[in-house]
């Protein structure tokens, strides 16, 4: 059974959307087969980067998304003040399978005693450098000492919030300077917070100490499989950014790939398909998430439209931006705090519905796949600026483009999600030209893989419409020329 089949059986009671997220499947690949386990990794032998990630199925019984806030919040959904009940002393792990872990508890008279111990602990150590006051390479902390040490942190980052005008990437980078240090400040939660310093648009020198100090905080990482692996994520995205940054301010980037280009061509496409290829792996998905990948990927995407134009058909352009949506859609598959994130980058989000208008079928394959996964169980928010940003329309005018089965199947599934969103979603997919005669077309739909996925999606999206076509003369009349009752009327009777 297809597996789209199996997401509509288990969403009947859902608004007729789709019950599941995808990860990426090339354009010339069907999607995984119901036989692979929930939640599982897998790859797919495409021409086009040959790699795919299965359907999510939600147990019988689970319904409005998942009811637990999960530790992704902290690095995906906003990023943190440094009030201290945002600085769990725990360590902290991204993805869907985590469990949320509160912080300490502070009133304002615990913020004062943080503040008092701050104060106290310079004065007790002479006017010392922060980074010699904190830790000394070759003293030994035992956990009272270390938990000590955190609390340091947390006042010193409730002292930074305070300050306007302080150096926090200095401070911060000052702070990282020896290995206990640096596991204070880690579980501490000072991770997400270099990441935002090094993402904001605050001066080059702040971005610099902060990019830094956040080097320093992964290479002091005790477990030496995850340092590897978090350093070489680390790397990846640094040559993003330093594209981005160059495409913006005019620059001249020296990418790593050039040396191999017998163009000398600037993008960076070997660092995105990197990228992409190690989001296929759970344990690389935390890293790239907690590192800030989502913001960095989608930068990227965004200043590629805002430079080389949203209509280019360069090659170089269109495989960066294909392998960049790849990477979101594996990086938003099964994640709340991602798709929340990646939503509310709105600027992104019409670059996204733009893209749906490329000439080319690969690229607006992986376009919907992301749009896809962010319409799948989407919060309140995400809802709105999904309708907001256009993606209904760019996908209905998408879908009725020259397609081959697996873009119209990715694109028609993210109509059927974003259908059941809302009555406006409903009336725009009704209100495109073409539109209702194009999806019963689709329902008598003929494939080589004899895939029923097409002429389900078609028939979830007709279904929740249907309440808007009721209502209207004209849209009834569309669907009596195209003889849509003598084709519901023949697939009842169809053993499938």
């Amino acid at each position: 059974m297809d597996t789209l089949l199996l997401g509509r059986q288990q969403s009947s009671n859902a608004g007729g959307s789709p019950n599941y997220d995808h990860g990426v499947a090339s354009s010339d690949d069907d999607f995984p087969s119901t036989s692979t386990p929930m939640g599982a990794v897998r790859r797919s032998g495409g021409s086009s980067g040959g790699l795919s990630v299965s359907s999510e199925p939600t147990p019988t019984g689970c319904s409005g998304g998942r009811s637990k806030a999960t530790p992704s919040a902290l690095y995906h959904g906003s990023w943190p003040h440094v009030e201290r009940p945002m600085w769990s002393s725990e360590p902290t792990g991204i993805g869907a399978k985590g469990h949320h872990r509160d912080g300490g508890r502070a009133d304002h008279l615990g913020n004062q005693m943080e503040v008092t111990s701050v104060m106290s602990f310079a004065s007790s150590s002479g006017g010392a450098p922060l980074d010699r006051s904190l830790g000394s390479p070759e003293r030994k902390w035992p956990s009272q000492q270390l938990e000590a040490k955190m609390d340091v942190v947390h006042g010193l980052l409730a002292v930074l919030a305070g300050q306007e005008r302080v150096d926090m990437g200095e401070t911060l980078l000052a702070l990282s300077g020896c290995p206990e240090s640096c596991l204070a400040m880690r579980q501490s939660g000072c991770i997400p917070l270099l990441v935002q310093l090094v993402q904001s648009d605050r001066d080059a020198e702040t971005r610099r100490k902060a990019s830094q100090a956040l080097h320093n905080l992964v290479n002091s990482q005790p477990d030496e499989k995850l340092r590897k692996r978090e350093s070489r994520v680390l790397k990846l995205l640094d040559q993003c950014r330093a594209y981005t940054e160059a495409l913006r301010n005019g620059t001249e980037y020296q990418s790593p790939d050039s040396t191999n280009s017998e163009d000398n061509d600037k993008h960076p496409v070997q660092t995105v398909a990197h990228l992409m290829k190690l989001s296929f792996d759970e344990g690389h998905r935390q890293a790239i998430c907690q590192l800030g990948g989502i913001h960095t990927i989608a930068s990227i995407v965004e200043t590629e439209h805002s430079k080389h134009s949203s209509t280019s058909e360069q090659h170089q352009c269109v495989l960066l931006r294909r392998y960049a949506c790849m990477a979101l859609t594996n990086l938003t598959f099964g994640d709340g705090g991602n798709k929340a994130l990646l939503c509310s980058l709105r600027d992104f989000m019409r670059t996204l519905v733009v893209q749906l208008r490329s000439s080319s079928d690969e690229l607006r394959q992986v376009t919907a796949s992301v749009l896809r996964n962010l319409s799948w169980r989407a919060d309140s928010t995400s809802k709105e600026v999904l309708r907001e940003v256009g993606s209904v329309t760019g996908l209905m005018k998408a879908a009725m483009m020259d397609n081959k089965e697996n873009t119209l199947k990715s694109i028609l599934s993210a109509l059927w999600n974003l259908s059941a969103h809302c009555t406006e979603n409903k009336s725009e997919i009704c209100a495109v030209e073409g539109a209702l005669g194009f999806l019963v077309d689709m329902l008598t739909y003929k494939t080589p893989s004899k895939s029923l996925a097409i002429i389900e999606n078609s028939g979830g999206i007709l279904r929740n419409i249907s309440s808007q076509i009721a209502v209207r003369e004209d849209y009834r009349e569309i669907l009596r020329k195209h003889n849509c009752l003598q084709i519901l009327l023949d697939q009842l009777k169809s053993p499938a």
